[in-house]
């Protein structure tokens, strides 16, 4: 069951759908082409962002049909980029056998000035910088960063680029160890450094 008039024959916008009588939906395009389908003969096909933010329209799709999964164009959560729909990646031919829905795959991607974890070594390491590919992380540079000194009293972070500290960086420190931010980011550090293990009676200060 074709839609000619479509750009894709075997897809139907449910925003073309006008009246349904007796198991079928009478079809009216902008163009002027028109044709009944029988609703028993399509499946809907519906897309969830899962954290990502925009909206795709549903759509009626021919049963046993060959569908090819389409680019993203969800825009991605933060620090995160699209890998592909639940059920294949983007440009991959599927079978529509049921009422289906495509929900978007993310995964989190390094970011410049980022402290991680090493899970080898146990050491953490600073991305220092990145390579991109068609507006895709796929490389980088990262620099060890020496191991915590316990005794640490006073730590200086200059940078206004800090997107995340390693769980437990500060866990151990000294208990009154004193901390001094950039003060236009005093407010976010402050919860990114208590959240990393600073101690109860840390100073937080611009």
């Amino acid at each position: 069951m074709a839609n000619e008039g479509a750009e894709n024959p075997n897809e139907w916008a449910y925003s073309d759908v006008k009246k349904e009588l007796n198991g079928s939906a009478f079809l009216e395009k902008e163009n002027g082409f028109s044709a009944p389908v029988r609703l028993d003969l399509v499946y809907q096909v519906s897309f969830d962002a899962n954290g990502g933010t925009g909206s795709k329209e549903s759509f009626l799709y021919d049963k046993d049909t060959d569908y090819t999964l389409p680019e993203c164009r969800f825009a991605e959560p933060q620090d995160k980029e699209f890998v592909k729909w639940n059920l294949g990646e983007a440009g991959v031919s599927i079978k529509i056998t049921e009422d289906t829905v495509l929900k978007a795959v993310w995964k989190e991607k390094f970011v410049k000035n980022e402290i991680v974890d090493d899970k080898v070594t146990g050491g953490k390491y600073m991305v220092t910088s990145l390579k991109k590919k068609n507006g895709k992380v796929t490389g980088g540079t990262v620099t060890y960063v020496k191991p915590k000194d316990i005794n640490c009293k006073t730590i200086i972070i200059k940078g206004t680029k800090l997107k995340k500290i390693g769980a437990n960086a500060f866990q151990g420190i000294h208990s009154k160890a004193k901390f001094k931010v950039p003060k236009k980011k005093l407010a976010r550090y402050q919860k990114m450094i208590k959240k990393a293990g600073a101690p109860k009676k840390a100073n937080i200060t611009k």
